[in-house]
């Protein structure tokens, strides 16, 4: 099976503190989308379902290589 996607099939996710563009979300995707603005420092949080944007503080670390959870 061969997918062609377009980018009309990508939705662009913003950073509603500063406006930065900070990454896309595919329509289709059922989860959410977490993203760190590189300008503020904040993690956004896209919400397919409502479609909505939430900005919060930077979860910590809990393992070396970085990774959060």
């Amino acid at each position: 099976m061969d997918f062609e996607f377009d980018e009309k099939d990508y939705k662009t996710i913003y950073c509603p503190w500063c406006g930065r563009k900070v990454g896309k979300h595919h329509v289709r995707s059922t989860m959410n989308k977490y993203f760190t603005c590189k300008k503020c420092d904040k993690e956004v949080m896209y919400d397919c379902v409502s479609g909505e944007t939430y900005i919060g503080n930077k979860q910590a670390r809990n393992t070396s290589s970085g990774v959060r959870f």
